[in-house]
């Protein structure tokens, strides 16, 4: 029995490699068992919502399209921990707590509320999950409180903002034709111009390089 589970097991580790070089996406979250209810919508799970928020925002940001986020549950996780993937590698993991809020001292806070201690993975203030009941106590004493998909979908973004030159050369290695990666890159016919213009202005003003074969005229475009 144990050489199948381990059969099985390298079986699973070629799929996944292989769905990380295909057309899949390269954004993938895993989630310990009792996250996987904050992408369950008919348990009140929200944060597909928020994730979608999160693409739009983006987009409209800095023209930057973020692919699709893959989300998958792995039971080798502990059951609240949730990890972050960028083509198989991984970038960042955190825990989160379905069950309660999270409040995160705004700098405001009067008095020190009982709760799980933590931090709050954007921006690493100090943090406590708390019970719903508490919500407008800590709410009172200047804490500001957030759900548990709330708070996953705001580590996504730090993520995403950090890793969007990762995100493009995972792109860029992945297509042989660059006449190809240049229409998917600036959107040609989904993106207006002047969202590729930001985009490409956002990514030259974050220091990342830009190859001249894949965007020719990119120079133009952002003076």
């Amino acid at each position: 029995p144990t050489g199948i589970y381990q059969r099985r097991a390298a079986a699973e580790a070629i799929r996944r490699r292989r769905l990380n070089l295909s057309g899949g996406s390269p954004i993938e979250i895993q989630f310990g068992y009792s996250l996987i209810q904050l992408v369950d919508e008919v348990r009140g799970g929200d944060l597909l919502e928020r994730i979608t928020m999160i693409r739009q925002q983006m987009l409209h940001e800095s023209g930057f399209v973020l692919p699709t986020v893959r989300i998958r549950d792995n039971m080798q996780l502990g059951i609240n921990e949730y990890v972050f993937y960028i083509y198989g590698n991984e970038v960042a993991r955190g825990r989160a707590e379905p069950y309660k809020l999270l409040a995160m001292d705004s700098g405001l806070v009067t008095e020190k509320i009982e709760g799980i201690k933590t931090t709050e993975p954007y921006d690493g203030c100090a943090a406590v999950w708390i019970d719903g009941t508490q919500r407008d106590r800590a709410e009172t004493l200047g804490y500001v409180v957030a759900p548990a998909s709330a708070v996953v979908a705001t580590h996504l973004s730090k993520i995403a903002h950090e890793n969007i030159g990762r995100i493009l050369a995972g792109q860029k290695s992945d297509r042989q034709d660059p006449d190809s990666y240049r229409r998917s890159l600036c959107g040609e016919g989904i993106i207006e111009a002047d969202l590729r213009t930001r985009m490409l202005r956002y990514i030259t003003d974050k220091g990342f390089e830009i190859d001249d074969r894949l965007i020719p005229d990119w120079r133009v475009i952002v003076e």
